[in-house]
């Protein structure tokens, strides 16, 4: 369930991110791709599954990224795939986010087989691994996305350079 002004939407499901574009005229949760003021899927984009995390663009094309892998740019005026960035998974997505730029993109998995979790940064490109943890969860990167935030396996939270790939705070 979600709630935008007086709009009420019903997703029938678990929503696990959502994205409101800058002018609140778009709303992408659970797949959806919704009218803002309305909450009526818009048709360009019905019967494509867009799920997680979203980035709208300056130009308002909206970055998405689902549990398949993969990074998809859509036109929303069409609805149409301009783009798409495929990288080996190593296991299941439990969160993702974006820099502004949106050069790159954080994300949480954990391994199917050991459970483990890792937090990896890849070029948004090339699908490529620019830096990794592992047992790091709840990530956040820094309007400059220069910084990035996560808690590790002790429970700490921990500030970290991306550009000079070193710690930069600790705190519990």
């Amino acid at each position: 369930l979600a709630r935008l002004g007086t709009v009420r939407l019903h997703f029938g499901g678990e929503v696990s991110s959502a994205a409101v574009s800058p002018d609140g005229a778009i709303l992408i949760a659970a797949g959806r791709v919704c009218a803002g003021k309305t909450g009526k899927e818009l048709p360009q984009f019905k019967g494509k599954n867009l799920s997680g995390t979203a980035l709208f663009a300056d130009d308002m094309k909206t970055v998405s990224i689902g549990q398949r892998s993969r990074i998809q740019r859509w036109e929303l005026a069409t609805g149409t795939l301009v783009e798409e960035t495929k990288w080996m998974a190593i296991g299941h997505d439990h969160g993702t986010v974006f820099t502004p730029e949106l050069k790159h993109v954080a994300i949480i998995e954990s391994d199917n087989k050991t459970g483990e979790y890792t937090t990896r940064v890849l070029a948004t490109t090339s699908g490529k691994t620019v830096w990794q943890r592992n047992a790091a969860f709840g990530v956040a990167i820094s309007t400059e996305g220069k910084k990035l935030a996560f808690m590790d396996r002790d429970k700490m939270a921990v500030l970290w350079d991306l550009e000079k790939d070193r710690e930069l705070l600790r705190w519990k």
